[in-house]
């Protein structure tokens, strides 16, 4: 409901004195073009109110969620009536407390402008110069605070590029910069940029084609390039998810090793090497960034980045397995593995909330300190305290009195709940195999799936515990993928007890998860500023979103695919769909010299089966704009045999074979086979080709 009232305020020119069925309208007119509920973007991104009293006033007000809202006739009619309470008792609050939320900070100055004539005045006095930048990410209130202000100033000066208008979702109006700007300062002069600085002539025209997608033609679509142009796009075709990941940091390796080779060779005042990239001389790790449309891509490039060894950071995001849901279900996961991991239990003792607060704890830890239990976990799932069992209390066998373990009847009520749980998954670990299974036990056991749907970005909350169920799913399969062509010297994954998959499952997340495998040598935490991260010498990875107003040297954009660039939702109408075109377009021209595409033939998501995906449209033009003969500027790796190449390979690349860019289908299916076999067959033959690339030993490279 928080979000629905923010997207009410943020779409209005002034919710000052709005009645709610106004209120209600503008809300859901946002929401349908991807408001609020939007789970593709950071949530540092979304707008927090600025008032506690307004929190505290809409969680007691109201139990309907914005995920539960149903599109029915009936879910719209219960909201409207929900939201007729909780809006006049909101704005009722407010003003008894005399405060403003964000919003109210431009609603209430523009109703001020409108309602105040001797105000409109003195504001406009005091201000005779007005600059505005990024002026097609304003909304209507913003636009509106700039218009009254612009009557009477000398000088009214406004900087934008509509072709880069994104933030829709969060009330941008991108007619403000296209027509309302012109309609209302019919004198003012426009001065087009045309010249592009930073890219090469080649990525200049892959972003003209991108935009040339949109429906109102771009004001710079004769813009040109400073820097010449040659092969500097790539299309990139991967199996799947698993795969283009692999690509992407194989690929950023080899970059790496090449331009440090490149640098000593010129030091050392070495001649040129002339199937080298002599334009990526002196790349550095925060010269290149991966982008992807949505979070939810972030954690299979994530693991990629792990597995290869490169220093990378989740800018403008936590990593997936640094976010709290992540950490709270590992916990419990770490615990039925070790029931003496203090840190996990304490994590958790009281998440979801149980009436086990820290005072509790603390008088707990005291306990375990008297009755010399080894750890509290022993103490409580494992009767490390008894010294006998003599009780009529039926309890007694997991835990003691109340009086003995220091803590009152309530709280040892609580405690024994948790105990009881807990036991109850231990078990679960100790006779079911797969972890997967052993983590859906603890969110039913737990009720977390309820504790993370009244989040208020509980979809994509529930989309990343969704991810991870699937991950402990698949662990022993992935153990024996790992295992492949181990020479026979691995560990057979049928042979192992649960205990051993799961404590291996949770090894292998801690590996990812290391803060020193992510980041080299910087260190990073949850809390960490993010001036900090796009200053470290480490790959960036971003949402498309949070990209805006950065440049790199390379720029990989993972998940070109129909449905995630443009969205599934682009279809519902033509401004979703020209939003989804300039958002690409962003993506495309953050790149200064090199470009890489890159799209999976399946791609798992939100935990769900693969789902056979087709290239992005955007890529289409892309490449037909580039040109589909022998002379193209489209990058081209050499392609297996068994793979009927789109073109003749000019490339002078030295790309995994594995990989099969911008290449049709052959009658084979092309890359990502079904089966067992063609699983190890595929593995096998990246190895060997990322091996070759590398320098890297075969058995060692793990995907």
């Amino acid at each position: 409901m928080k979000n629905f009232i923010s997207a009410a305020k943020s779409s209005m020119k002034t919710s000052v004195n709005v009645n709610a069925r106004t209120a209600m309208d503008s809300a859901l007119r946002m929401k349908a073009r991807g408001g609020r509920s939007n789970s593709d973007v950071d949530d540092d991104d979304r707008r927090k109110s600025s008032s506690s009293s307004s929190s505290s006033s809409l969680s007691s007000s109201s139990s309907l969620s914005s995920s539960s809202l149903s599109s029915s006739s009936a879910g719209i009619a219960l909201l409207r009536e929900q939201f007729d309470i909780v809006w006049s008792e909101y704005e009722q609050k407010l003003r008894e407390a005399n405060s403003f939320d964000f919003d109210d900070l431009l609603s209430a100055v523009v109703y001020l402008f409108e309602n105040r004539p001797d105000a409109k005045r003195y504001l406009q006095n005091r201000w005779s110069h007005v600059l505005v930048d990024e002026f097609q990410d304003t909304s209507l209130a913003q636009y509106e605070m700039i218009r009254h202000l612009g009557e009477k100033a000398e000088t009214l000066f406004v900087v934008g590029d509509a072709d880069q208008a994104i933030y829709g979702w969060r009330g941008a109006e991108v007619a403000n910069i296209r027509s309302r700007f012109d309609d209302d300062f019919r004198n003012a002069q426009t001065f087009r940029l045309t010249t592009n600085y930073r890219s090469t002539a080649t990525i200049v025209s892959a972003a003209r084609a991108v935009i040339q997608q949109s429906e109102i033609p771009s004001a710079l679509m004769s813009w040109d390039a400073i820097k010449e142009g040659g092969q500097d796009v790539a299309v990139v075709e991967a199996g799947d998810e698993r795969e283009e990941g692999a690509f992407i940091a194989t690929q950023v390796k080899q970059m790496l090793k090449d331009a440090e080779k490149k640098t000593n060779s010129s030091s050392a005042g070495g001649s040129s090497n002339g199937n080298r990239d002599d334009s990526l001389e002196g790349l550095r790790k925060k010269d290149i960034a991966v982008l992807y449309r949505t979070n939810t891509q972030a954690r299979a490039l994530e693991e990629a980045f792990v597995r290869a060894g490169v220093p990378h950071v989740v800018v403008g995001d936590q990593s997936f397995y640094g976010r709290k849901e992540i950490k709270d279900l590992i916990a419990y996961l770490r615990i039925a593995s070790n029931s003496s991991d203090g840190v996990s239990l304490r994590r958790v003792i009281n998440t979801p909330t149980r009436g086990i607060g820290e005072k509790t704890v603390e008088k707990l830890e005291e306990w375990v300190s008297r009755c010399e239990a080894p750890s509290l976990g022993a103490a409580l799932f494992d009767r490390a305290w008894a010294k006998n069992s003599n009780s009529d209390d039926p309890d007694h066998e997991i835990l003691p009195s109340a009086k003995d373990m220091g803590i009152t009847a309530r709280a040892r009520n609580s405690v024994l709940a948790f105990a009881k749980t807990l036991i109850e998954i231990r078990k679960t670990a100790d006779t079911v195999s797969n972890p997967g299974e052993v983590l859906k036990k603890v969110i039913a056991m737990t009720d977390y799936e309820n504790h993370v749907k009244d989040k208020d970005d509980a979809n994509e909350r529930w989309g990343h515990v969704a991810e991870l169920i699937q991950l402990a799913t698949d662990a022993e399969e992935n153990l024996a993928e790992n295992d492949i062509e181990g020479g026979g010297g691995g560990t057979n994954t049928t042979s192992k007890s649960p205990k051993t998959t799961l404590a291996a499952f949770l090894e292998g997340v801690s590996l990812l998860s290391s803060s020193e495998a992510t980041h080299g040598n910087e260190m990073f935490d949850d809390e960490e500023d993010e001036s900090r991260k796009e200053r470290a010498d480490a790959v960036k990875l971003m949402t498309l979103h949070a990209s805006k107003g950065a440049e790199f040297d390379v720029v990989f954009i993972a998940g070109c695919e129909d449905g995630l660039t443009p969205s599934a939702r682009a279809n519902e109408s033509a401004e979703e769909r020209d939003e989804e075109v300039r958002l690409f377009y962003v993506g495309v021209t953050r790149a200064k010299k090199k470009l890489y595409l890159c799209h999976a033939s399946t791609r798992r998501r939100f935990g769900s089966k693969p789902e056979v995906r087709t290239r992005s449209p955007f890529v289409d033009a892309i490449a037909d704009a580039l040109g589909q003969s022998g002379n193209s500027n489209i990058l081209k790796p050499k392609v297996p045999k068994s793979a009927k190449p789109a073109r003749k390979n000019t490339s002078t690349f030295d790309w995994k074979k594995r990989i099969v860019v911008d290449a049709e289908e052959s009658a084979s299916g092309g890359v990502g086979g079904h089966g067992d076999d063609e699983k190890a067959r595929r593995l096998r033959r990246a190895r060997q080709s990322v091996a070759k690339a590398t320098g890297m030993d075969a058995n060692s490279i793990e995907f």
